[in-house]
């Protein structure tokens, strides 16, 4: 899995900013996901992952259907991580 953290530029107190990571789970192996999360802890990364099992990429976009591609919309997940996505603003804006 390539490094994702060292493309995070810091803020002006060396601080990387809050990530919240919507993800789909269908087609990404476990080992893949503790260790994206162990790559941002070590980094000192604030973060949140919110898996949502058995959807694929594009979950969020209405418009996505096309299985054999691996897009598929999926209403009630886009529901929840639209929520998640509000209450990670709210957060960080608050």
């Amino acid at each position: 899995m390539p490094k994702a953290v060292s493309t995070y530029p810091r803020n002006a107190a060396g601080h990387r900013p809050s990530r919240a990571l919507p993800r789909q789970t269908r087609d990404v192996p476990p080992e893949q996901v503790v260790a994206f999360g162990k790559e941002m802890s070590d980094a000192g990364v604030d973060w949140q992952l919110h898996a949502y099992g058995g959807v694929l990429h594009a979950f969020t976009v209405p418009d996505a259907n096309d299985p054999k591609l691996g897009t598929l919309y999926d209403a009630r997940a886009a529901r929840r991580s639209w929520c998640a996505l509000l209450d990670f603003y709210e957060e960080i804006f608050a």
